[in-house]
């Protein structure tokens, strides 16, 4: 049987989560747009006009220019940039205990 203190701190637990989720629940802007007969009309930016107002006509101008500034727009307003490869990664062990958990597993730092 629980006693009065379990029960009562059981309780203040599930008011701190019902609290908490409702808290950020309300936090989510309100009117989500989920169908796409709401959405106002809008024209995509031509892909094959270049930022300074050119034309791209050949596969070299879209290969050397335009893909690239696309990519850096995409990069910059939209996804952000991957950090890129670690120059180098190196790990060391400095401590070993091989009778972590009552010998149940091995420790290593």
């Amino acid at each position: 049987m629980k006693t009065f203190a379990a029960r009562l701190t059981t309780l203040a637990m599930v008011g701190t989560v019902l609290f908490v989720s409702m808290k950020s629940a309300s936090a989510q802007p309100a009117g989500f747009n989920y169908d796409e007969s709401k959405v106002k009309p809008y024209t995509l930016p031509d892909p094959l006009l270049m930022e300074d107002g050119r034309r791209v006509t050949t596969v070299r101008q879209w290969e050397k220019q335009r893909r690239p500034e696309l990519l850096e727009l995409f990069a910059a307003e939209m996804y952000g940039r991957s950090p890129g490869k670690p120059r180098r990664i190196k790990a060391e062990v400095t401590s070993l205990d091989k009778s972590a958990l009552g010998g149940k597993a091995i420790r290593k730092e």
